[in-house]
C-alpha cells in the first residue's frame, strides 16, 4: 500500500486521501490477500495454507526473498513427500494392473524394443 493517502490527509484533502486509502485497501488488498490464494489453489492445486505457511516461515528464515522463495520450497517438500509416499508405500498391486491405451503401449514397446 501506498504511503500516498497519508500524505493527501496531511495536506487536508481527507476526501481524496480516503478514497484512494479505500481504493488501496478494497482493491489491492482484496486481489493479493484473496485471489492470489484462490488462484493457486485453482490453478496449481495448492492449499492456501501451504501458501500462508511458506511465507511465515520463508519471512523467518530468508528475510523478504522468503515472500517468494517460501511457497515454492514449501510446495516442493509437498510434492516431495507425495513422490515419495507413491513410489514407496508398499501398494504394488495397483501399479502392476494399470492398463495403458493402445498409443502408449505401441510406445513402450518400441521403447522396450531399442534398449
Amino acid at each position: 500500500m501506498s504511503l500516498f493517502p497519508y500524505f493527501l490527509f496531511a495536506e487536508g484533502d481527507t476526501v481524496s486521501g480516503a478514497g484512494l486509502l479505500l481504493y488501496c485497501l478494497i482493491v489491492v488488498g482484496l486481489t493479493d490477500n484473496v485471489l492470489r490464494f484462490t488462484l493457486l489453489k485453482k490453478l496449481e492445486d495448492i492449499h492456501p495454507l501451504n501458501t500462508v505457511f511458506g511465507i511465515i516461515m520463508g519471512m523467518n528464515l530468508f528475510g523478504f526473498m522468503g515472500l517468494v522463495f517460501g511457497p515454492i520450497l514449501v510446495s516442493m517438500t509437498v510434492l516431495l513427500i507425495q513422490i515419495y509416499h507413491d513410489e514407496f508405500s508398499g501398494d504394488d498391486e495397483d501399479s502392476n494392473n494399470l492398463i495403458l491405451p493402445k498409443s502408449h503401449q505401441e510406445t513402450e514397446q518400441k521403447i522396450d524394443l531399442n534398449i
